[in-house]
């Protein structure tokens, strides 16, 4: 097939539904609606081509070189991709409902692509970009997920065994697959999905989702469980997090976690020593949290209420604390280097250690 006929199928004066086009070099070739089903395009060069709406359905692209495509809203239903190159394809809208991709090399970018009940097992999607995208019943097994954005995707009955999502933001996905046995999320982003689906225990969730974060509480009703920058439950208690730090060893971490504004209650609650540099918590609740040791550097708490809590040894440098309520609270010895301060309430403090003039001089509001 040359570029003259491709023209005229574009024009509909030429049939390419079941056309033989294997090892065709197509290119940089563009086209809306062209009609490719039951085609044979294996080993095809369909590189840089842009194919909105294309129809592949049943079409055999078998080891096809589809790198830089822009195939928006195209039909892949039952198509074979199997050792199909997707780099930097585009699949926004893409229908791939059955579509065999097993052995594809995949660094593709979309929305709301539809993967239900595609094999992707051993297909290698590292860094893609796919977010709300449906993955309902796909055999993804082995299959490579690295580094890939995948928020508020659906995985329910899909095959995850053996694959890997370590670096993974899954962030608001539905997470109820058919199986993860052997899977890997190290250092995935989970905040917002539900694991009660997996039925698994405590133990075999922190092997799962971060063994080596250092925190490890038990899965209790109404409680929270982190790990690393994961936020797990919807409901924050009160909960001792020295307890699983002394289990552990380890030092605990939230750094850089966005608390929802919802679950910004954290009154009463053991922080000590908790790393939670750059933790976003403006409008929160901190009263009469113990924050002894606890490393807040960056950390936003503006309007925060830190009424009454502990931050005895405390790193607050470069923290945000514009009007924030300290009122009562024990600053011995805390680090508020470059801290923005204006507006704070330090009113009946404990300073010990403190420059009171300089405090002053830096808008808090001291006795």
């Amino acid at each position: 097939m040359n570029r003259h006929d491709w023209e005229r199928a574009k024009k509909g004066d030429t049939e390419l539904s079941g056309a033989n086009l294997a090892r065709a070099d197509l290119s940089h070739t563009k086209g809306n609606n062209v009609n490719l089903s039951d085609a044979n395009l294996a080993n095809a060069n369909l590189s840089y081509s842009k194919l909105i709406n294309t129809n592949f359905k049943g079409a055999n692209l078998v080891k096809a070189d589809l790198s830089n495509a822009d195939l928006e809203g195209a039909d892949l239903t039952g198509a074979n991709l199997t050792g199909a190159k997707l780099h930097l394809t585009k699949l926004r809208g893409a229908k791939l409902h059955n579509a065999n991709l097993s052995n594809a090399t995949l660094g593709v970018y979309g929305k709301r692509a539809d993967f239900r009940e595609a094999d992707l097992s051993s297909a290698i999607l590292f860094n893609c970009r796919l977010p709300a995208s449906n993955f309902t019943s796909a055999i993804c097994t082995g299959a490579d997920f690295r580094d890939a954005k995948l928020v508020g995707s659906v995985f329910t009955k899909a095959d995850l065994t053996s694959a890997r999502f370590d670096g993974t933001d899954l962030s608001n996905a539905k997470f109820n697959p058919k199986s993860v046995e052997s899977a890997s999320f190290i250092g995935a982003r989970i905040t917002g999905v539900s694991l009660t689906a997996l039925g698994m225990s405590q133990d075999e969730l922190v092997k799962m989702f971060g063994q080596t974060t250092g925190f490890t509480p038990k899965l209790r009703s109404g409680f929270i469980l982190i790990t690393g920058r994961t936020l797990l439950t919807s409901k924050f208690r009160k909960y001792d997090f020295q307890e699983f730090q002394g289990r552990t060893g380890n030092r605990i971490s939230i750094e850089g976690l966005k608390f929802p504004v919802e679950h910004r209650d954290l009154h009463g609650l053991s922080l000590q020593g908790l790393n939670m540099r750059r933790v976003t918590l403006s409008g929160g609740d901190l009263s009469r949290a113990n924050l002894s040791e606890a490393d807040l550097t960056g950390a936003l708490l503006i309007r925060a209420n830190l009424r009454g809590a502990n931050l005895t040894d405390a790193c607050l440098a470069g923290a945000s604390l514009r009007a924030a309520d300290l009122s009562k609270a024990n600053l011995t010895r805390a680090d508020l280097r470059k801290a923005i301060i204006r507006g704070a309430d330090m009113r009946g403090c404990v300073l010990e250690g403190q420059n009171l003039e300089d405090l002053k001089k830096r808008g808090a509001i001291v006795d």
